[in-house]
């Protein structure tokens, strides 16, 4: 199945890229998309980030689905 992966912020500048389409496994989890970043671009581990998923924030053990839309999104200050 196929998730599309948006990355923020620094993120985004990390990586070079807003968006990309990852094809996984039947029956993953976001926690198993983390790790197939991770083993793809290993300087993401250095940073911190919520995980949306369909525009709604997830845990990790929460179930992907097919075009699933997941988001990257490290926290944001301001003032």
């Amino acid at each position: 199945m196929k998730v599309k992966v948006k990355y923020f912020s620094i993120i985004r500048e990390l990586l070079s890229k807003e968006e990309e389409i990852i094809e996984i496994p039947q029956k993953s989890k976001i926690e198993d998309l983390l790790n197939l970043l991770y083993s793809k671009y290993p300087q993401l581990m250095e940073y911190s980030f919520l995980i949306a998923k369909n525009h709604t924030y997830s845990k990790k053990k929460e179930k992907l689905n097919d075009n699933d839309e997941i988001a990257l999104i490290p926290p944001v200050s301001g003032g």
